[in-house]
């Protein structure tokens, strides 16, 4: 269904990583932004700027977003939405650890369909739409098929959580579901991701700071590998109107642990 745009996504998406692992490998400054005091640098700049000239290019009829964009330019009823983040994990592209990501995501009458997530430091691209499924390309150009474990265990499941931003109320999630498998990471794609390939089974977000360019290309990637992403109340993120801030929390899971998640969300809120 999605077969051209995935074709170019995954284009874009090796030349714009290839642009951050440039100014990765170099000194290079940042800036902090006005409205939030979070770090910009060179690489968010150029990649947003990249990427969304060429989107804009390849799909001239679909509006195109991205976090470093002109945000009161976003039209309220837009059939399709191009939705970019240009680095997800500025904080730890600063710290040279190698959690980051470039993500595109493709929102259509304001339901994630089809995502790209490019980790560029481990030269891994993580996809999914509808009708492809999802897979990730390695160095190599090798494709793997991206699987949530359907069989997995509640007592056996993994969790991952953010490396810069420790919230005690997930802590709080995580002990009443029985859970005592977790590691830290940065990027929440890179975290959603980890859902898509079985290295992690959850992850929860409760900052009620996260916009649109976070999880929509994570979103269609995880739903496609059998995982999913939805809010406190079981309900899909919707991708439409002006306001592109995710307001309310949200988890991503393997499919399995919907209800346990959301169950125990509830009684530690």
């Amino acid at each position: 269904m999605y077969r051209h745009e995935m074709k170019i996504a995954i284009e874009l998406a090796k030349q714009a990583s290839a642009i951050a692992m440039e100014i990765y490998g170099r000194d290079f400054v940042f800036e902090e932004k006005a409205n939030d005091g979070g770090p910009v640098t060179e690489a968010d700049l150029r990649i947003n700027e990249f990427l969304t000239q060429k989107l804009s290019e390849a799909f001239p009829e679909d509006a195109v977003i991205g976090e470093e964009s002109d945000l009161t330019k976003v039209k309220p009823d837009v059939h399709r939405r191009w939705i970019i983040d240009p680095i997800d994990g500025t904080k730890d592209f600063l710290q040279k650890n190698g959690e980051f990501s470039v993500m595109i995501g493709l929102a259509v009458d304001g339901r994630a369909e089809l995502g790209v997530v490019a980790v560029p430091a481990h030269s891994q691209i993580y996809c999914g739409a509808p009708g492809m499924g999802a897979f990730m390309i390695d160095k190599n150009e090798r494709h793997t098929e991206l699987y949530a474990d359907p069989a997995l265990l509640l007592e056996n499941a993994t969790i991952v959580n953010s490396r810069n931003h420790p919230d005690p109320t997930i802590d709080k999630i995580r002990d009443a579901l029985g859970i005592t498998n977790e590691y830290r990471h940065g990027s929440v794609g890179c975290k959603v991701a980890h859902i898509s390939d079985s290295r992690a089974d959850l992850y929860i977000n409760l900052s009620g700071r996260c916009h649109w360019w976070d999880v929509c290309g994570p979103e269609a990637i995880v739903r496609q590998a059998g995982g999913v992403l939805l809010d406190l109340e079981g309900h899909e993120l919707r991708y439409e109107g002006t306001d592109t801030v995710v307001h309310q929390p949200f988890f991503a899971a393997n499919r399995v642990l919907k209800d346990a998640v959301i169950a125990a969300a509830k009684h530690a809120l």
